[in-house]
């Protein structure tokens, strides 16, 4: 049986003094959707007000610039083809383990240019009236939604109190794990690529998604284990 769209979860956050707090994101209930939904239109009437663009305004923008065109198309669908190839490869048995490495390789080289290239249609879109009503109805959801897995007290008052307290690692984590859930992302999505699977299972990365300060990042970090140099004794012998 196909397993059902995540609707909560726990998740940790390590504290500068060293203590963890164990808290839950949900998904918002149909009463905070509904609430939610009259803030986002509130929200997003205040930003048409003050001069903000509509996407629609922002895609002929782009038209009439040429900012992104049929060659920009053209490029990022060759790169999700050449991310087929090589993904085709690792799933291939009669490959060996050093060319599927050599193919895990290539496909981190080529979704990394494939999020450059798209980064910069992106940027077109920055700061748009759809995007400042989303965000207020994503805190809305968070300040509803973000609870203590002990008490399941709410871990925000308010929103007031939700952005006095957007420095704190708690709010950060909140912004994040809300933002995943509901888009259906795992916190660790990116550890899920094919090619990291890959090289993990092989031994030749090694991720964490935080830094050494606890904090939470948004990039895998990879550590990848370089082959073992052979001597001229040993090579002769």
């Amino acid at each position: 049986m196909a397993k059902g769209r995540e609707k909560s979860r726990e998740f940790v956050v390590k504290q500068e003094d060293g203590s963890e707090v164990k808290l839950i994101v949900s998904l918002p209930n149909g009463d905070t959707i509904e609430k939610g939904s009259l803030l986002y239109k509130s929200a997003f009437a205040e930003a048409v007000r003050s001069g903000c663009m509509i996407r629609a305004e922002a895609e002929r923008l782009v038209k009439e610039r040429d900012l992104w065109n049929e060659i920009d198309e053209g490029e990022v669908r060759e790169f999700v083809i050449e991310l087929q190839k090589n993904e085709d490869k690792l799933k291939d048995d009669n490959i060996d383990n050093e060319e599927k490495t050599l193919a895990a390789a290539k496909m981190s080289e080529i979704r990394a240019e494939l999020l450059k290239k798209t980064s910069e249609r992106n940027t077109v879109y920055n700061d748009l009236a759809e995007g400042f009503a989303d965000e207020k109805r994503t805190e809305f959801y968070i300040v509803h939604c973000v609870t203590y897995a002990e008490s399941g007290e709410r871990v925000f008052e308010d929103i007031e109190d939700l952005h006095n307290r957007i420095n704190d690692i708690i709010a950060q984590d909140a912004y994040l794990q809300m933002s995943l859930l509901l888009i259906g992302l795992s916190p660790n999505y990116f550890t899920e690529f094919p090619e990291t699977a890959f090289l993990a299972k092989e031994g030749l990365i090694e991720f964490s998604n935080r830094d050494e300060d606890g904090n939470l990042n948004e990039e895998l970090e990879a550590e990848t284990e370089e082959p073992e140099e052979t001597s001229e004794e040993e090579e002769a012998g």
